[in-house]
């Protein structure tokens, strides 16, 4: 007996396309009706200040997430602007994929101290064995759920042409309703799935802490 074919998952690149034709659309409206605004990020430098400006500009929160974060120097500028962010109280929720968050333990542990809350997609656990070929690809920045930054940039400095060899990549700048609601529902549906955890790193309360060395 002939069995079905299976589904094919379809690759990032092709929804990401779909996504940003749906801004397309919108951008395209008749007059009078909301519609978003989209920008194409092609320049490394510009995808950078985009980054910089949605974070130093939040009024109330920042959510991120990221399938990759390194432990290099662009990495560690972004993850102190989302301290700074977290200090001056806008809430700030972090996702990386579980197998790749290079984010040194003592700055997860500064992180966590100053408010900015961390979970991790299917880590590796001897009781989830089949989460290990399961990975998050995605990369959003979604700040005050009416602007947003999504792409294929990971966290790396190979992926703002500040590396020896570095990545091809792109992004969108979309800002109105699809930020607002489909960019919104989508992050509250990943921080409450049951494929993320808390990071294995805790907040090491000590008498001292006050004066412990900042590590951003």
């Amino acid at each position: 007996m002939a069995h079905p074919p299976r589904r094919r998952r379809l690759p990032v690149s092709v929804w990401l396309t779909c996504f940003l034709a749906a801004a397309a659309v919108a951008v395209d409206a008749p007059q009078g009706a909301r519609g978003d605004v989209l920008r194409i990020l092609q320049n490394d430098l510009e995808a950078i200040q985009a980054r910089v400006d949605l974070i130093e500009q939040a009024q109330r929160r920042i959510d991120a997430v990221y399938f990759a974060v390194a432990d290099d120097d662009l990495a560690l500028a972004f993850l102190a602007l989302l301290r700074d962010a977290a200090r001056r109280g806008v809430q700030v929720r972090l996702v990386i994929d579980g197998m790749y968050n290079d984010i040194p333990e003592p700055v997860q542990r500064h992180l966590l101290r100053e408010g900015v809350e961390i979970r991790e997609y299917h880590p590796i656990q001897c009781r989830h064995p089949f989460w290990i070929n399961r990975r998050m690809h995605d990369k959003v920045l979604l700040v005050d759920c009416s602007r947003m930054i999504v792409g294929s940039r990971n966290l790396d400095h190979r992926n703002f042409g500040l590396g020896c060899r570095n990545f091809v990549d792109r992004d969108a700048y979309v800002e109105g309703a699809v930020a607002c609601c489909e960019g919104r529902r989508y992050f509250e549906r990943l921080w409450a799935s049951r494929d993320l955890r808390p990071t294995s790193v805790r907040k090491a309360h000590r008498v001292d802490d006050d004066h412990q060395c900042d590590p951003l």
